[in-house]
């Protein structure tokens, strides 16, 4: 148990060793032939004074630890990467999520594979592969799709299976991935056989959660296609004809793209566009019946960039999508989008992560950046947010019907202090509305500190 329970110990002071070992390099370390190693160590302190009720912060750290092995080419062809990591919330250890702490110093394990995927490369023809294990699955600026980075327990992964087709120009993959609540299936223990029983009599364990999809990637990744189907097949009853449907097989079609004179915008100078739209299909199943969905997002951010020594930019942007009111029980506009970087979108302060909150009545978010070097590996930016809803909601101040939500300003400061090793600061503002906090909300602020060391 000793050894046991000395495996998050080890694994940061290998961690540890690598980040200086390896010097200032921000790269994978060549162990032996094939055969690299990448670390990642990220502690974290946060200042959270989110409740609009002025009742002071809350201060909590928390610690995000990776150390990833890949053999390329050992066996002909063939990369294998394999990912453990340790999350926690630091000062509290809790890892059967028994809701009680066993402290620091306790037994702890923590450990597990974060990610761990083989990809055989040239299958049949030169170009083509196929990956299968837990695997990434970032899409275009991560809007639709992303590693949710801000979170110490990503970044976020799937398992399953691509495969898919490479040139120097485009890029094709197929996938087939379990989605949130993946599989279902509940294996009872054989020496229990025939007479075992499911834990809960109210789960149908035959039902899976899946996502199939595919995505087209051309000129270095600037164009992108995607295209999925969100499958929840666990079965909703119609309380009105007592038949059963699928709880959603929701499809989803999307195109980004991004353009820029030059890779490095801000510090070259130039315009910056990216745009991002999707439409959503399909139907949910509900206790009234099956519902036909049809929703879109839009995104657009437009910039330009004065590079020189201080590299001043601006710009302006807005992420947009269609919203419901619950008035048609048979149809469905809200765009339901789970799997992306929230932390990125919509604010730092996330009070928009759950997506059948002020999402799903359309959330509308319009925002104004700007950035500045004032030193040598020293960035600032800020962005403001000015928030309101397509559909509207109750007021709390006068119960009438709002859409105005509030404005958040974000200010992000970030210092390279060695290369692989970088300093973050984060100053986060919400000034909301009557109508969506009443009348007696106080300015929301979170403020966090980060060192991030990577290798």
């Amino acid at each position: 148990m000793k050894v046991k329970g000395s495996r998050s110990c080890i694994l940061f002071l290998a961690i540890v060793a690598v980040l200086f070992i390896g010097g200032s390099a921000q790269a994978r370390i060549k162990l032996v032939d094939g055969v690299f190693l990448d670390a990642y160590i990220r502690p974290r302190i946060e200042l959270d004074a989110r409740d609009f009720e002025g009742k002071g912060m809350d201060q909590y750290s928390t610690l995000r630890t990776r150390l990833g092995f890949t053999f390329e080419n050992v066996i002909e062809d063939v990369t294998i990467y394999v990912v453990l990591g340790d999350s926690r919330s630091m000062g509290y250890s809790d890892p059967y999520n028994t809701g009680k702490p066993i402290g620091p110093n306790q037994l702890d394990d923590n450990v597990g594979m974060v990610e761990g995927w083989i990809r055989i490369n040239h299958l049949f023809v030169q170009g083509d592969y196929l990956q299968a294990g837990r695997m990434q699955n970032n899409q275009g600026r991560n809007r639709i799709f992303g590693p949710g980075n801000w979170s110490h327990n990503g970044p976020r992964t799937y398992d399953g299976i691509k495969a898919g087709y490479e040139t120097e120009n485009v890029k094709f993959n197929v996938w087939s991935l379990y989605g949130l609540n993946g599989d279902r299936h509940w294996y009872p223990d054989p020496s229990q056989l025939p007479s075992y029983k499911a834990p809960y009599d109210e789960i149908d364990y035959k039902y899976d959660h899946t996502l199939n999809g595919f995505d087209l990637r051309f000129f270095n990744e600037a164009l992108q296609f995607l295209a999925f189907l969100d499958y929840d097949q666990a079965m909703i009853e119609d309380e009105t004809t007592g038949e059963e449907n699928p709880a959603s097989a929701r499809y989803t079609v999307a195109v980004y793209g991004g353009f820029s004179e030059e890779d490095d915008w801000i510090g070259a100078g130039g315009l910056r566009l990216d745009i991002d739209a999707a439409y959503q299909f399909g139907t949910v199943g509900t206790t009234a019946g099956e519902a036909d969905i049809s929703a879109y997002l839009l995104l657009a951010d437009l910039a330009y960039s004065f590079g020189g020594q201080y590299a001043p930019w601006a710009g302006i942007g807005l992420d947009v999508s269609s919203g419901d009111g619950g008035g048609n029980s048979k149809e469905v506009h809200n765009f339901y989008d789970y799997y992306y970087s929230r932390h990125t979108w919509r604010g730092n302060m996330d009070y928009f992560k759950n997506p059948f909150a002020e999402p799903a009545l359309g959330l509308q978010a319009y925002v104004a950046r700007a950035g500045v070097s004032p030193a040598k590996d020293l960035s600032i930016k800020a962005d403001c947010h000015y928030f309101r809803t397509e559909q509207p909601y109750v007021s709390l101040d006068d119960g009438e019907d709002a859409h105005e939500l509030g404005v958040e300003l974000d200010v992000t400061m970030v210092w390279k202090i060695r290369k692989g090793v970088s300093a973050e600061g984060g100053f986060d503002f919400f000034w909301p509305t009557d109508d969506w906090q009443g009348p007696d909300a106080d300015t929301a602020t979170f403020i966090y500190f980060a060192v991030t060391g990577k290798v």
